[in-house]
């Protein structure tokens, strides 16, 4: 084989694995919760804690209702008893009736606001758990997709990585030559040449030049760039 020619598919080797190395580093970066999965669990998680603080409060005014009705109705059992007489007394139980009456009212209408608030969150919650579980199922399979892709990657960057050592050991003395223009080329170091034209500058060949590349034995160089020319 030409040594064109194998360091034409040495290069080709290693620019696989680039990509898949790359690909395998945008996977692990994509692994894991996203931020739509972790704003959907906050927002339930949120919703919750505001509801058990709304049940706490429904609950605390329920009892609070419930103390209040007893007070009143042990106040006017004692009022309508006749058995207080003192005019004072009297007047002051009458207040007391009053003042037990309003707060009743006012809690009433607290616990009416309560029920309510509850009601709005729960539904709210519902809603967003559905959402929560339509967000985490694509998840899922997005996940699953990803460790799948992965796992297929890391059996390719295996095969590729004796490949490229295959290629590397039957390269030879030419492998260092191909390593110094892989690196000052920016990872090109071989160039296509195509119809006398460098596939890598886009410089028309001397025909001469064309002639070694295409017939000779020997590596040929582009006279532009400097690559590696392949007469493929």
């Amino acid at each position: 084989m030409h040594p064109a020619q194998l360091l034409y598919q040495l290069q080709e080797t290693d620019q696989s694995l680039a990509a898949v190395r790359r690909r395998l580093s945008e996977i692990e970066a994509a692994l894991g919760e996203t931020e739509e999965l972790r704003a959907a669990q906050q927002a339930v998680r949120s919703t919750e804690a505001e509801l058990q603080r709304w049940r706490v409060t429904l609950r605390d005014r329920e009892l609070e209702i419930k103390s209040l009705n007893g007070k009143i109705e042990a106040n006017e059992g004692r009022l309508y008893s006749g058995r207080v007489r003192n005019p004072k007394e009297l007047k002051s139980l009458e207040d007391e009736l009053h003042s037990l009456r309003r707060r009743l009212e006012q809690m009433e209408d607290a616990l009416l606001e309560a029920m309510l608030t509850v009601e709005q969150l729960e539904d709210k919650h519902s809603a967003q758990e559905e959402a929560l579980a339509r967000i985490r199922a694509q998840w899922q399979a997005s996940q699953e997709a990803l460790l799948a892709e992965r796992d297929d990657l890391q059996a390719r960057l295996s095969r590729l990585q004796t490949l490229r050592q295959q290629q590397a050991a039957a390269a030879g003395e030419h492998l260092r030559i191909y390593d110094e223009l892989l690196r000052r080329k920016g990872g090109r170091a071989v160039a296509l040449l195509k119809d006398g034209v460098c596939q890598a500058c886009g410089i028309t060949l001397p025909t001469g030049e064309v002639q070694r590349a295409r017939y000779g034995q020997e590596l040929c160089f582009c006279s532009n760039c400097g690559r590696v020319l392949w007469a493929s």
